[in-house]
């Protein structure tokens, strides 16, 4: 069984090496660009960051008359999403904020940089979620353009069996790839990494992943908990019983 999760509709463009094999979006293999600034043409967070700045975001969930860009219906997580999917979701913006120069906080209303939300999609087994950013450019000194991310969403299939212990769907490892592509990463080429296109069970950013956020945000300049230890050696201890011998998945 292949299970998909999203791509964020924006090529990209590789950064493969021996040890490096991250790729990030590449606003030059959009149709008619403009000229960019040197780097601009990689987008990050921040209306003046440059790469390589950090960024402070907020992220809200999506209420019941949430407005996404399907035709076949969008909701809020809470219509779908088992009790403390809330938890789950912080403690995946956690793992980007601890390796990163990202901090994020919860925005009431619908008002947050990033929406999380639910979409139907395709169905059960198909694709889990999507992410999605939005791009614009404003002009800089001269004639090239700096870009920006103005906003994210990532939206969750509400015919999947969710859960929060990995004994079917589990959230936190599709919350965790998704936000790494509302961040400005597409997929790895790293089998190992969170952000590789195939979903082999892996649930904590990999040496790729944090060299990918790093090279967008910079690293961490001030302590940030690690999501609980505990709680994840439990995710871990139910992904290994829930998923250590399902088809090999493919994510989107």
């Amino acid at each position: 069984m292949k299970i998909f999760l999203s791509t964020v509709l924006i090529s990209l463009m590789s950064f493969a090496s021996f040890s490096q094999a991250y790729t990030v979006y590449d606003l030059y293999t959009k149709k008619n660009p403009p000229i960019y600034a040197e780097n601009e043409n990689i987008p990050t967070w921040g209306y003046d960051n440059r790469l390589g700045d950090g960024a402070t975001l907020s992220y809200s969930f999506a209420e019941s008359n949430y407005a996404c860009d399907s035709s076949s219906g969008c909701f809020s997580l809470s219509d779908f999403m088992p009790t403390g999917y809330q938890d789950t979701i912080a403690l995946a913006f956690d793992a980007w904020a601890s390796v990163s120069n990202l901090s994020f906080s919860v925005a009431a209303d619908q008002s947050g940089d990033i929406v999380l939300g639910g979409e139907a999609i395709d169905g059960l087994s198909g694709e889990l979620g999507h992410a999605r950013i939005v791009t614009p450019y404003r002009s800089g000194n001269g004639l090239e353009a700096l870009s920006y991310i103005s906003s994210g969403a990532v939206h969750f299939d509400p015919d999947e069996p969710w859960s929060l212990s990995g004994s079917s769907t589990p959230l936190f490892d599709v919350a965790l790839h998704e936000i790494g592509h509302t961040l400005g990463l597409d997929h790895s080429e790293d089998k190992n990494a969170v952000m590789f296109s195939i979903y082999e069970g892996t649930n904590a950013l990999q040496a790729d992943d944090i060299a990918g956020i790093q090279y967008l945000y910079g690293a961490s300049v001030s302590p940030v908990p690690e999501p609980s230890t505990y709680l994840m050696l439990l995710l871990g201890l139910a992904m290994v019983a829930g998923y250590g011998r399902r088809a090999v998945a493919s994510q989107k």
